[in-house]
């Protein structure tokens, strides 16, 4: 059985995250949340990646989403 989504977003998302010193120590993950995804920010949540105030953070997220999203064949 392969891994859940979340799972699998988060491996996609820390191999970024290990490419940007800047956010080195920053936790930033996906969790499951009432049926849905959030976006975990060092301890603030977020519904989508456009509401996280960062930047480089929001760059990073999104470009994990879109290689999941290519690796899904979508």
């Amino acid at each position: 059985m392969p891994p859940d989504p979340i799972t699998q977003l988060n491996a996609i998302l820390q191999k970024h995250l290990a490419k940007a010193p800047e956010l080195n120590g920053q936790l930033i993950q996906l969790e499951a949340h009432n049926g849905g995804v959030q976006l975990n920010v060092n301890g603030t949540f977020y519904a989508k990646p456009s509401d996280v105030p960062d930047p480089l953070t929001r760059m990073i997220v999104k470009a994990s989403r879109q290689e999941w999203d290519e690796t899904r064949g979508t």
